[in-house]
């Protein structure tokens, strides 16, 4: 969701250009390192809040 909602907030504030100015690799490229980094920190933040039992 933040990648996507990225693709639309930025343009408007004139920081980055719409998400039809980019290719398809380009897209691709940055949707697989949002989802990367989203799964990173979510293991490492459930594996240091884990409760022992």
């Amino acid at each position: 969701m933040a990648w996507l909602s990225g693709y639309v907030v930025l343009p408007l504030a004139m920081v980055y250009k719409p998400i039809w100015a980019y290719d398809a690799r380009t897209l691709r490229d940055d949707l697989s390192a949002h989802i990367v980094y989203g799964t990173v920190v979510s293991a490492v933040f459930a594996a240091l809040t884990k409760e022992e039992r």
